[in-house]
């Protein structure tokens, strides 16, 4: 099979081909959006995971006194966010962009085959409502995705999510577990190490089938709002986290604080010389 024709910019990755190209440049160090870069294999896989609207709790909170109160029951709310299942959040971090070029800017790069709508529910926020798994499951996850080099933070769909009320404070992100121990490249065992840096959602296909071993991927739900773990203590030893494609990292450990603007002192476990993912450093893998 040829090679596919070049998509509409270079923002855009690629299906990867085997060759022996390939198996030479897998000795040497890679950016994340070519570490990424998925296989038929790694989409085959990822289909197994299903949206469902029955995975949500909701907080039994008290409403005001002497308030009107609208109550739905279980079955209702899985009746109304059924529709909604296969939605994913969306916010640009560092620029405003208008809905009609969200849409055309997300279905160039994710290359929808089915339907997708782009819905703006205020403050910047965006929801994407797809038709196909595989186009949803792409979108989750094959990032990194940027709008005009500006990084597009996702997360899966919040239900009773209100833009001026809820902060967009969780994305999800890959994280590498650097040189792990074979013994612990075991999907629970993977989930224990990665809760300790956010929600575990999946491991990747390399991981998953042991098929590369300098690194474990673990796809983690992450809160903007607190610093970043870049190292856990697994087997009597430190184990190094880098956090893929995240470049704004600076001396407070959280996302998307400039460092001249940044008034949070300490180092919240920043290790000096860290490769917190910059796709520009070279990480030695």
């Amino acid at each position: 099979m040829g090679s596919p024709s070049k998509p509409p910019d270079d923002l855009i990755m690629h299906d990867p081909k085997t060759s022996p190209e390939q198996s030479q440049e897998d000795n040497q160090p890679k950016s994340f959006r070519e570490a990424i870069a998925s296989s038929s294999q790694w989409f085959r896989e990822a289909r197994k995971i299903i949206a469902t609207s029955l995975d949500w709790e909701d907080k039994e909170e008290v409403p005001p006194e002497d308030s009107l109160v609208v109550k739905f029951d279980k079955f209702t709310l899985s009746k109304l966010r059924q529709p909604w299942r296969m939605i994913l959040m969306g916010k640009c971090m560092g620029i405003q962009v208008k809905a009609s070029y969200m849409e055309t800017r997300v279905k160039a790069m994710w290359r929808v085959k089915g339907l997708l709508e782009v819905i703006d529910i205020g403050k910047q926020v965006f929801l994407f409502k797809f038709t196909q798994p595989d186009d949803y499951e792409r979108a989750l996850f094959g990032g990194p995705w940027f709008i005009m080099d500006h990084y597009l933070m996702l997360s899966t769909w919040k239900p009773n999510f209100r833009p001026s009320v809820n902060s967009f404070d969780c994305m999800l992100v890959w994280i590498r577990i650097e040189e792990l121990p074979v013994e612990y490249y075991d999907k629970d065992a993977l989930f224990e190490i990665a809760k300790l840096v956010g929600k575990p959602i999946r491991v990747d296909y390399a991981t998953d089938k042991i098929t590369r071993a300098k690194f474990a991927r673990v796809c983690v739900e992450t809160d903007l709002l607190n610093p970043l773990i870049t190292r856990v203590w697994v087997g009597g030893q430190w184990q190094q986290i880098v956090y893929e494609n995240i470049t704004s990292l600076f001396k407070c450990g959280r996302i998307g604080h400039v460092t001249e603007m940044c008034d949070i002192v300490g180092d919240h476990n920043m290790d000096k010389g860290y490769n917190h993912g910059d796709p520009n450093k070279k990480d030695g893998l």
